[in-house]
């Protein structure tokens, strides 16, 4: 029987059938096109979600190994600096010191200067041969 838009006329079991198995088919596909999608949404938002959080660990992670390296290099630089600064400012307090050390020595050196001559002399005095006695004028008994 050719379908008809009439409400009010009456149909088989077998033409019900029909239209309730087209209509039950229909329903189907389309509730199952509506679950399917719905499905992959969300498992397109729970990867989205854990494909962010692996990217972003990833990417904190090269961040912080590219920063740590460059920290590295930087501190790196700043070490031989301030040693190389250090070993000048060590070299000028050394030498500061040395020339304070020699002036001061300098001074106890002054005040023997004059200290061979002195010995000389004493030597001469005290390590002198002995001079013959002068005699005094004895009176001779005759």
């Amino acid at each position: 029987m050719p379908p008809t838009d009439d409400m009010d006329a009456p149909i088989t079991r077998r033409e019900f059938r029909e239209e309730l198995t087209s209509a039950l088919s229909t329903f189907e596909a389309s509730l199952e096109a509506r679950l399917e999608q719905r499905l992959e949404q969300k498992l397109e938002a729970k990867l989205e979600a854990k494909l962010e959080a692996k990217l972003e660990a990833k990417l904190e992670a090269k961040l912080e190994a590219k920063l740590e390296a460059k920290l590295d290099q930087k501190l790196s630089v700043f070490r031989r600096e301030l040693v190389a600064e250090l070993s000048v400012e060590f070299a000028r307090h050394a030498n500061a010191v040395s020339e304070q050390f020699r002036s001061e020595i300098r001074v106890f050196d002054d005040q023997y200067t004059s200290l061979p001559r002195r010995v000389e002399r004493l030597e001469e005095r005290v390590f002198a041969p002995p001079t013959a006695p002068k005699r005094a004028g004895r009176k001779r008994s005759a």
